[in-house]
């Protein structure tokens, strides 16, 4: 995580259930966004084409055992919803997957929010399935990472993503990661995600 968006510890108290019992002291945090939702982008992501997966471009079978995003729609190819609000721009993916972009030498930042998809919700006993979606999204630009989101849950406030592109940058690479669970319910979409080019 980065350094502004780093979590921030209480104190801890001890608890006492009775004389004969005592608690160890227990640490409980959360994690504070600090920048300011980010500007719309010049380029939008689903307008561009990104880089095959070289593992994949020879052969069908391993291409079809990869969840490849849906661009302007969910992954289930719905409407991109987080947190009640729907969105005309963005990717739907589906944890663990993960899609690179060359970088033009006119891309300056690279901006985006980020959430679970909440059309899970509109399905009988969706808020019972909810519970077990959980995704981190990461961003590497050529090989390094430079942003990451805490585990994102069902209709948090999406995570805020503005990042600079150092000059001469290659590639960068949107990670839609699974947080251990390995449910196929962890649908993550990037939201008004692009480059900015002034």
């Amino acid at each position: 995580m980065i350094e502004s968006q780093k979590s921030l510890i209480f104190p801890y108290v001890n608890v006492h259930f009775n004389k004969f019992t005592t608690l160890p002291p227990s640490f409980a945090y959360y994690v504070k966004m600090q920048q300011e939702i980010p500007p719309k982008p010049d380029v939008y992501l689903e307008y561009l084409d990104y880089i095959p997966n070289g593992y994949t471009s020879h052969s069908k079978g391993a291409y079809a055992c990869l969840w490849h995003p849906q661009k302007g729609k969910s992954f289930e190819k719905k409407p991109l919803r987080v947190r009640g609000k729907t969105y005309s721009h963005g990717m739907g993916f589906r944890a663990p997957s993960a899609v690179q972009y060359e970088i033009k030498p006119e891309y300056k930042r690279f901006v985006a929010l980020a959430g679970i998809d909440e059309n899970i919700l509109a399905v009988n006993n969706g808020r019972f399935l909810v519970i077990h979606s959980s995704v981190v999204f990461k961003l590497f630009i050529d090989g390094k990472p430079v942003a990451e989101s805490p585990v994102m849950r069902i209709s948090q406030e999406p995570w805020r993503f503005d990042v600079e592109i150092p000059a001469g940058s290659r590639r960068i690479d949107m990670v839609c990661m699974d947080a251990g669970s390995r449910s196929i319910l962890d649908y993550g979409n990037w939201l008004d995600a692009g480059f900015i080019t002034r």
